[in-house]
């Protein structure tokens, strides 16, 4: 069976070598109904296009990719040829998708989209969605580092007034009534766990990682996030400044 490279949707594992398990031209006749974007097509639309389904050597789960021929020839007929040929090829050698002049163009099902609060500043933001990407492939250590990140560079950006260590920042936060208690000891927790992840030997466990997750996104969604709504909220409700002021009532 032929191969091609692509990030895992269903484990998160980047770079794994897919192979091919079955593949199919597409279309497979001069008209009919798109079956991934339930579209009318002609052919001219899908020139050169393959399916092929796949199976991720770390997780094996399946996924459908989109291949396209990119020396495709001009004549419908002609392509139709060329890609049945790739086709039968793709299923009985064990070459790269490459060899056969072939482009990964999709795959299915999408990966998850990183679940990042909104309003974050771009460095908080980064910092998230690289623990977002970590998270997915399950690279626990990364992935609470990096929220750790996200967390300490937003506590500095957020409140600037503080100073110290992270340890000393939240405590002058939750004092200076700038955080709540509970909100606090989540900060404090995930300060913990990520010094965990960075000295210790053993990697942390899924658990760990998922609650790392789910206290800096309840901290950055409370100290930013709800902040900024607030902040729009009033401002798309507010009057003109040069509006007239309101008609006193009559004597």
């Amino acid at each position: 069976m032929a191969y091609f490279v692509a990030d895992c949707p269903h484990c998160g594992r980047s770079q794994q070598v897919f192979e091919t398990i079955g593949a199919e031209t597409w279309p497979a006749t001069n008209q009919g109904r798109d079956r991934i974007t339930d579209r009318d097509y002609t052919a001219s639309s899908k020139k050169g296009t393959i399916l092929t389904a796949a199976v991720c050597p770390e997780c094996q789960h399946p996924i459908c990719a989109e291949l396209y021929y990119k020396n495709h020839r001009d004549s419908y007929n002609e392509t139709r040829i060329k890609t049945a040929e790739i086709n039968s090829y793709i299923n009985s050698r064990g070459y790269s998708t490459d060899y056969f002049d072939l482009i990964l163009i999709q795959i299915w099902p999408k990966p998850p989209d990183p679940k990042t609060p909104p309003h974050l500043p771009a460095s908080v933001a980064r910092a998230f969605d690289q623990a977002e990407r970590a998270f997915s492939r399950k690279d626990t250590d990364a992935a609470v580092i990096m929220y750790g990140r996200a967390l300490e560079t937003a506590v500095k950006i957020a409140f600037p007034h503080v100073t110290g260590t992270l340890f000393q920042r939240i405590n002058m936060l939750v004092a200076g009534h700038d955080l709540p208690p509970a909100i606090g000891q989540w900060a404090h927790e995930v300060r913990i766990i990520r010094n965990e992840a960075a000295h210790d030997i053993e990697s942390l466990s899924i658990e760990d990682m998922t609650a790392t997750r789910d206290f800096v996104d309840a901290v950055l969604r409370y100290a930013i996030s709800l902040p900024k709504e607030i902040e729009l909220r009033r401002a798309a409700t507010a009057p003109p400044v040069d509006a007239a002021p309101p008609e006193a009532p009559p004597a």
